[in-house]
């Protein structure tokens, strides 16, 4: 291409066909082989074959025969004949820079407009310009990349969507060129825009939603394509050497709807800020700019549900022992991460009373294991599974409908490609897990986990203990269906501050959902009239500053943690905790 770009002064004085003569010949002979198979707009139809050979599984059979030269030429010649038809059509030409010049070359009376109104003018008629580039920029990207690709059999998914997606785009901006005929009409004064751009917003929500949602997944596949130079990123490569691409790959046009829907807000923030305050036109351009920015924000939220249920596909994949179906539309993670399961028989709560007589209480830590009967509705991963002074290292999938224990595999699972950092749940995308119990609700959240302070002295303990609130600790029930208690640790990771808030505000943020949605279940527990349930706090943290509710007829000031769980009395009416 360097014998393309040292003309000399004589040569850019002949006549502009002459230069274009002479530049599509030099393409046509020095571009690669794949660069003369290309063709574009109105070519006769391909055999089977043909496109077959691009996708085989060896490169170097890639070879068309000779005769296909000839062929070629003419229809590159036959692209650039229509090209020059779509763009007297469309009227896509090179127009001056600014409303200015446009106008200067059309009218020789000045007009009185004062400064802001001057600016106005510059303003639409940039919007309308740069338009008509946007237009004429992704029907290039379609017909120089897309069309013959699309009657590829083996063209990937993600690419194919995103170039439906392109055509479609491509003609709802074809429509709002009309704005370039209310330009012509009222030349050399346009009053307003916003109207025209206000009645395609509802169209721009479901065109732009649907290629933002493939867009990165299309753009990873022409990235990876062309980076291991595989068939098709050959056949993308010589496709961008063609001289309408101006030296621009498909993922730069690929980007361009991107771009310029994120700045049409920018567009009319500018055209009402230069506009009087008091005047109507104002308020339809600030209209539009609402509109625009609410599209542009239901987008993203499109694109995250998106992302979301694809990463809970992908998860769904990697647990075993799951019933029924992970990925739905609703659900959505809340958080997750590690935490350690230990055994509640390594807690007691006590209950004290202040000086005006109301109780507290908190969970304190105890040396020996009291000997309780009681009789148990419930099974619990501290019970049959393992010993009761065993821990448990545990990753917890909290959503805003279940709440998941699962342990992580030791076999990872293997990966063809590399995945990017934060497109799977999990501690890493090749991780496996194994679910320990039936998913769950959460129906109870407590933090108020104390330990001795450790400056406290032995004998000062004994009198008068010194307590603080566990760092890391927290007490949880979970329904799943019946109500177990368990007694967490997180980890101590210096990347993460305080991980105990921030798993206790989430699964308080939870909390009365998934309270809700248990009680609704039709479980045994919620519905039978032998089981009696106590009325809890509408803030079961702020418990520890709060009268104690009454949970067991007996008067002991020290009740150990196991009856956190369900009791059997002498009337066989368990009561929950």
């Amino acid at each position: 291409m360097g014998k393309l770009f040292q003309l000399g002064k004589d040569e850019i004085r002949k006549p502009a066909h002459t230069l274009a003569k002479r530049t599509r010949h030099f393409i046509q002979k020095k571009t690669s082989t794949f660069t003369q198979q290309a063709y574009h707009f109105q070519h006769p139809q391909r055999p089977a074959s043909f496109y077959q050979s691009l996708f085989s599984t060896s490169t170097s059979s890639i070879q068309p025969p000779a005769s296909l030269n000839k062929e070629e030429e003419e229809a590159y010649a036959t692209f650039r004949q229509a090209y020059t038809q779509f763009l007297t059509i469309h009227q896509l030409f090179e127009e001056p820079r600014s409303w200015k010049e446009a106008f200067l070359t059309h009218h020789d009376l000045p007009l009185s407009l004062n400064a802001c109104q001057l600016q106005f003018q510059e303003l639409v008629y940039e919007v309308i310009r740069t338009e008509k580039t946007y237009v004429h920029d992704l029907t290039l990207a379609y017909k120089i990349f897309a069309e013959d690709a699309l009657t590829w059999s083996e063209l990937p998914q993600p690419l194919k969507l995103i170039f439906d997606n392109l055509l479609q785009i491509i003609r709802l901006h074809l429509g709002l060129l009309d704005v370039k005929a209310r330009q012509e009409a009222q030349q050399p004064i346009l009053r307003t825009i916003a109207d025209l751009f206000l009645s395609y917003t509802p169209r721009f929500l479901h065109y732009y939603s649907a290629y933002f949602v493939h867009f990165e997944t299309a753009n990873d596949v022409v990235v990876s394509s062309m980076a291991a130079s595989d068939p098709l990123g050959v056949y993308l490569k010589a496709r961008s050497a063609w001289a309408e691409c101006r030296n621009l790959t498909l993922q730069s046009f690929l980007l361009k709807p991107v771009q310029r829907l994120m700045k049409y807000p920018l567009f009319f923030k500018s055209l009402s800020d230069v506009l009087p305050t008091h005047d109507p036109d104002r308020i339809n351009h600030l209209r539009t700019l609402h509109e625009l920015k609410t599209v542009i924000h239901q987008i993203e939220v499109d694109k995250k549900n998106h992302e979301d249920f694809r990463k809970l596909d992908d998860l769904a994949s990697r647990i075993s022992g799951f019933p029924g179906e992970l990925a739905q539309k609703h659900r959505r993670l809340v958080y997750e991460g590690p935490l350690t399961l230990l055994p509640l028989t390594s807690l007691q709560r006590s209950i004290t009373k202040d000086a005006l007589g109301s109780q507290h209480y908190a969970y304190l830590p105890i040396k020996e294991t009291p000997k309780l009967t009681r009789s148990f509705s419930a099974s619990s991963l501290s019970s049959s599974s393992h010993h009761a002074s065993s821990k448990e290292k545990l990753y917890v999938f909290l959503f805003n409908d279940m709440i998941l224990c699962t342990k992580i595999r030791s076999k990872p699972r293997s990966l063809g490609k590399e995945i990017k950092p934060g497109t799977t749940y999990g501690p890493t995308p090749n991780t496996l897990f194994k679910l320990t119990q039936p998913p769950g609700k959460v129906t109870f959240v407590d933090r108020a986990v104390c330990r001795y302070a450790a400056n406290d002295h032995a004998f000062h303990r004994r009198v008068h203990p010194t307590l603080e609130e566990h760092p890391n600790q927290f007490i949880c029930s979970i329904a799943s269906p019946h109500i177990t208690t368990y007694h967490f640790e997180t980890t101590q990771d210096q990347d993460q501050d305080d991980q105990k808030s921030q798993w206790c505000d989430a699964l308080t943020s939870v909390l009365e959902l998934h309270t809700k949605a248990w009680h609704l279940s039709g479980t045994t527990a919620a519905k039978s009239p032998s089981n009696i349930t106590t009325t809890l706090p509408f803030d079961p943290l702020s418990w520890a500053h709060k009268p104690l509710p009454p949970l067991l007829p007996s008067s002991s000031s020290s009740i150990t943690s196991s009856d956190s769980l369900q009791f059997t009395t002498a009337a066989s009416s368990p009561i929950l905790f």
